[in-house]
């Protein structure tokens, strides 16, 4: 007896009390202006049993990543360095640790093999942070890369909390 509610996380307030025995946000929740709010009022929603589990990047995210986009780019940008850095520490082990007795942590570690010019291209491209006037730059140190390395290693890490 699943019911899958897809919706604005910043419209959790209209979600009934004391209902949910889990809650479960996947790399979504550093979206949303309020977290301390929108946490707040989840935890009203879970029923007395309830347990709400948090996904997010963690520390050490992307490393290899941002390194070779700062070959071409002046910086990454502030928002993206800070999920990766101390989103789930800021705000929801703060919050967890505050609010429910018990605590679980896990940590997950992917690395991922990019094989070639073309498919480290098209993780450029998609993400939030692309812009096209690095483009040309992109392509010189992508090409670059590629003539020395067989595979692009990016390191993708992740926290898991589970509060309940």
């Amino acid at each position: 007896k699943i019911k899958f509610i897809c919706a604005d996380a910043s419209e959790v307030s209209s979600l009934k009390h004391d209902f949910f025995d889990l809650i479960l946000s996947t790399y979504a929740l550093y979206y949303v202006k309020d977290t301390d709010k929108v946490l707040s009022i989840m935890k009203t929603r879970l029923n007395k049993n309830g347990r709400m589990a948090i996904m997010s990047p963690y520390k050490g995210n992307n490393i290899e990543w941002y390194s070779f986009l700062l070959s071409f780019m002046e910086k990454i940008p502030n928002e993206v360095e800070s999920i990766a850095k101390n989103f789930m520490d800021k705000e929801v082990m703060q919050f967890a640790k505050s609010n429910f007795s018990k605590v679980r942590v896990f940590h997950f570690k992917n690395i991922v093999k990019i094989p070639s010019y073309e498919e480290l291209k098209n993780y450029w491209l998609a993400n939030i942070y692309h812009k096209e006037e690095f483009d040309q730059e992109f392509e010189k140190y992508a090409s670059k890369f590629f003539n020395k390395n067989k595979n692009f290693i990016i390191t993708k890490k992740a926290l898991l909390v589970i509060m309940g």
